[in-house]
């Protein structure tokens, strides 16, 4: 070969390279390098969650950024990171099995259970004139997305997730216990199969 051809060769070689970038760090790595990811990332160590995400996964992260821990009350807050079994309860709902790159969620909108069980919806809403188009995990925006890792993928979303409600108001009253008055006073007044129905509008009850 000669020179010219060899050094032609180089130059496809670290073009390739260039555009071709792969992750030398696991999810938790990735996450320590980010610094709007600092509190996720402490509380995820705290409850022993750390061992989970440094397996090979691969595991789908949607990351509260830091201000979104700042726009919950205090005491909410600290009533949640107390308890480890709720907290523990409150980060799985961030985390998915397998690798969900935003590219899956461009031309549809996707459900999928987070690792405790619980359904994770989202939801695309293209580019109109009224607005640019964005992204929602359980209504919340995705800030960021596509941050790779060798055992998965972590995309950034405002605001903590919450589990999506499935049941109707009188199996959330049910299971809630404290409303057993309540139930009796629905049936009584004939509105039980009222609330168990779907309907075009959304009810609220005080």
């Amino acid at each position: 070969m000669t020179n010219l051809g060899s050094f032609l060769l180089l130059v496809i070689v670290a073009t390739f390279d260039l555009f071709h970038v792969t992750s030398s760090a696991d999810i938790l790595q990735q996450l320590a390098n980010e610094e709007e990811a600092s509190q996720f990332l402490e509380m995820v160590v705290d409850t022993g969650l750390n061992e989970t995400l440094s397996a090979s996964g691969p595991f789908t992260v949607f990351v509260p950024v830091n201000q979104a821990f700042a726009k919950l009350p205090g005491h909410l807050v600290a009533n949640v990171t107390s308890d480890k079994v709720l907290l523990t309860e409150v980060l799985e709902n961030h985390i998915v099995f397998g690798k969900r790159l935003d590219n899956v969620f461009e031309e549809k909108d996707v459900v999928m259970k987070n690792i405790a069980g619980w359904t994770l919806r989202v939801n695309l809403y293209r580019k109109s004139k009224f607005y640019q188009g964005f992204v929602t995990v359980n209504g919340k925006a995705m800030k960021k997305a596509d941050l790779q890792a060798d055992n998965g993928v972590i995309h950034f979303v405002s605001e903590m997730l919450e589990p999506m409600v499935t049941e109707d108001i009188p199996a959330v009253l049910t299971s809630d216990g404290r409303f057993g008055t309540l139930l009796t006073a629905i049936e009584m007044a004939g509105l039980g199969e009222m609330l168990t129905q779907s309907t075009a509008f959304l009810l609220t009850i005080f």
